[in-house]
């Protein structure tokens, strides 16, 4: 009788604990106001229930919100597609911070969207800057708002980049997503609504809007982008912030490389102006890389100047480099003042469907910073360089394409105008193309005080070939985290219809004058460079390369050919540094120039 009395005892409170784990289990699913939650601990499981405010549109987080207050969710199958906005949903999960935003996420986060609550979107809290500005995070967070009477300081909208909007009674950062339509749309021209959901970064509390619907904005729309990039021409300029330099770029050189061959290949342009290349080795690399992934292409980095140089990279199925130089030569360093960065031009002839035309391809990097002696230098340089196109370059067809290191419209010195006003005053022989993005807002430059501060110029043997308002900053949303992991520049590109360029189409001479071996390019090189020759008469031919002892360790050409000009890759991987000579046998013709490989 005991016995079973203690088992009874024992099953009572089992049940009995049973009973009270259930209940403890059904009263932590119970629901909380998001207001009591957001003032829980991090780290506490909570769960709330809300309306969504913001799904998909950001692709992280979702936002929702009820009576009390509002908060973001970081969950893959929430923000990416489980549920939209006016979703009725429970939500559990732990609280956590990003960039000092409060949001559930973590493991353990589950939801459950309530079907028969049905989808009713929530109402905006209407609400002066002001107004919001004087809110505590708990009283305004994540919540979404309505703001009448806002303007804006741009014509356009980039992905991923601030605004500072006003409404008269204050300003406040306005944050467009990249993966919304409001991406390349046209900003509202006058006062406007705004309806966004409130966000923070850090220090800094932003409102973010969720399409064009949410600001008045206009998608716009871009010509051309139906013509396929086989019939037109692109050249692209873009500064890959201290590419191949660790203790200044990107600290993860590996990911920096791929992403921006990543780039190079998305945007699929034919010649690439290319600044701030700090490496020989990462150049290569990423020359390297763009070629096993299928774009093939080929490139140098500038001899000349300090650790940031030029560079180009071509795709030889469009591009035949014929000439490299850099522009202020020897005799003009000293009229020349950012010599640490001297222009380079590359000599082209671009062919598309049949047409071929040749061009010069100047690229730049100009002294930086905003101060009044930065500012004098690039006003100095834009003099020297236009006086040099004028009076070399007047009868040809060129790009001069780079990082400027100002505006176009109005510089970046304060209370100044642009340095390169000699060229826009020269409307009838140059035009910067890119002013149009300037005068539309656009930036370039991700940094402090962001500008559009890299631009592409077109000589008026180009005017009628490029086809206008193709010009564009790339947006690079599809590179994750793309300031902090490639650069703080964004690319610039555009297009040209060759068959327009108003310039006598490439006649090289059928039979060259004289036997004729150029000078390699790059020079010094690394691993790669390229020799030129030509044959006034079918020969027969040798090209080879020998080490400072006389040593053949290459034979680069050894046939029989034709009359023509021709073009010879050296590629010295494997070899060590140090003197190289190439030597061109050719009938009773024999010449031997020196080279330099640097690794």
């Amino acid at each position: 009788m005991q016995t079973r009395l203690k088992a009874m005892r024992k099953n009572l409170i089992l049940l009995f604990l049973l009973v009270l784990f259930s209940n403890l289990a059904t009263a932590q699913q119970t629901p909380i106001p998001i207001l009591q939650a957001r003032q829980r601990p991090i780290g506490t499981v909570v769960t709330i229930a809300g309306r969504v405010t913001v799904g998909s549109e950001f692709r992280g987080p979702a936002y929702l919100q009820d009576g009390t207050a509002g908060i973001a969710v970081f969950d893959n199958a929430i923000h990416n597609g489980a549920v939209a906005i006016g979703d009725s949903v429970v939500i559990t999960g732990p609280l956590s911070t990003f960039n000092q935003l409060l949001q559930i996420s973590g493991t353990g986060v589950s939801f459950q969207v309530i079907q028969s609550a049905g989808r009713v979107e929530p109402q905006p809290r209407v609400l002066t800057i002001a107004q919001l500005n004087q809110l505590s995070n708990d009283q305004i967070e994540g919540q979404l708002v309505r703001i009448n009477n806002v303007t804006f300081t741009t014509q356009s909208f980039q992905g991923n980049q601030n605004y500072t909007v006003s409404d008269g009674t204050g300003s406040i950062q306005l944050r467009i997503d990249g993966d919304t339509d409001l991406a390349g749309a046209t900003a509202p021209s006058g006062p406007t609504t705004v309806i966004a959901v409130v966000g923070r970064f850090n220090q800094t509390r932003q409102i973010l809007p969720r399409s064009r619907r949410d600001v008045g904005a206009r998608e716009f729309i871009i010509p051309f982008e139906n013509r396929s990039k086989d019939e037109t021409f692109e050249v692209c300029t873009w500064n890959i912030e201290w590419f191949g330099d660790l203790m200044n770029g990107p600290t993860n050189e590996l990911l920096q490389l791929q992403n921006a061959a990543t780039v190079i290949q998305r945007i699929d342009a034919d010649v690439y102006a290319l600044q701030e290349m700090s490496s020989d080795a990462a150049f290569v690399a990423l020359v390297d890389t763009l070629n096993r992934r299928g774009f093939r292409c080929r490139g140098f980095r500038t001899p000349t100047g300090q650790i940031q140089r030029l560079g180009f990279i071509w795709k030889p199925a469009t591009v035949d480099s014929i000439a490299y130089r850099t522009i202020a030569d020897s005799g003009n360093w000293s009229q020349f003042q950012g010599v640490k960065r001297l222009p380079a031009e590359l000599t082209i002839n671009a062919r598309v469907q049949g047409t071929t035309r040749r061009m010069r391809i100047i690229n730049i990097h100009a002294d930086a910073g905003a101060g009044l002696s930065d500012y004098n230098r690039r006003v100095s340089d834009a003099r020297f360089l236009k006086n040099q196109m004028d009076r070399e370059l007047r009868n040809e067809a060129f790009i001069l394409l780079g990082d400027y290191n100002d505006d176009v419209d109005e510089s970046i010195t304060s209370g100044q105008p642009t340095p390169y006003a000699n060229f826009i005053n020269d409307a009838a022989n140059y035009r910067i193309v890119t002013e149009f993005l300037s005068r539309r807002g656009a930036q370039s430059f991700a940094g402090v005080g962001a500008q559009m501060i890299d631009h592409i110029c077109i000589s008026r043997q180009i005017f009628a070939a490029h086809l206008d308002s193709t010009q564009r900053v790339e947006n690079t949303v599809y590179i994750p985290n793309y300031v902090s992991t490639t650069s703080d520049h964004f690319p610039v590109w555009t297009r040209i219809d060759l068959g327009r360029v108003s310039s006598t189409p490439i006649e090289r001479p059928t039979v060259p004058k004289e036997f004729v071996l150029a000078q390699n390019y790059p020079n010094p090189f690394n691993p790669s460079t390229i020799i030129r020759y030509e044959l006034p008469t079918t020969s027969d031919v040798s090209l080879k390369v020998f080490d400072m002892l006389g040593r053949e360790v290459a034979t680069l050409v050894k046939a029989r050919q034709a009359s023509g000009m021709y073009e010879v890759n050296f590629n010295a991987t494997g070899l060590p540094s140090g003197v190289y000579f190439y030597r061109l046998q050719a009938g009773s013709f024999m010449q031997t120039k020196k080279m330099v490989l640097v690794k």
